[in-house]
């Protein structure tokens, strides 16, 4: 999730929206988030992915690593997702 705030009102702030140019991307971490998080963010019900997610916190080995970063983890390699 990034915030796009400045972005979009640099575009609309602009005299010819034609010729804004979206800045480069920065370098930006990436989280296993739970899909309930998504599924409220997105104001969608999807109690069967909800309830198939792996990174709940009930239950996982993640739990305390979850509960210091507001249920997410951060990834640096793909060793550090929680699959099962």
């Amino acid at each position: 999730m990034l915030d796009q705030t400045p972005l979009v009102r640099r575009i609309l702030a602009a005299p010819d929206r034609q010729a804004h140019t979206a800045p480069p991307l920065g370098a930006y971490r990436t989280f296993q988030v739970p899909v309930a998080d998504i599924a409220n963010m997105a104001d969608l019900a999807m109690p069967d992915l909800v309830d198939a997610d792996v990174l709940q916190l009930a239950g996982t080995a993640h739990a305390s690593a979850q509960r210091a970063t507001g249920g997410r983890i951060e990834l640096s390699h793909y060793d550090d997702m929680v699959l099962t």
